[in-house]
């Protein structure tokens, strides 16, 4: 076992099967999609345009990286 950031983890051989299906490249994307609504695009939108920090927490393949990607 290790403990890393207060969090104990068992040490041994993980894997992580990605299969991409949609890929999304904007917020106008998403919306398409039917990812985000207008009222959330429209938030995110200001609080980038405002600097605003923004926390994006998920699990395996839940489309953080592809959220952050199209958000700015």
């Amino acid at each position: 076992m290790a403990v890393v950031g207060g969090w104990t983890l068992a040490l041994g051989t993980s894997a992580n099967i990605t299969k991409f299906v949609l890929s999304a490249n904007s917020l106008d994307e998403l919306l398409v999609l039917g990812t985000l609504t207008p009222q959330a695009a429209g938030f995110l939108e200001g609080a980038v345009a405002a600097g605003l920090n923004i926390i994006v927490a998920g699990g395996t393949q839940a489309g953080k990286t592809t959220f952050v990607k199209c958000s700015v």
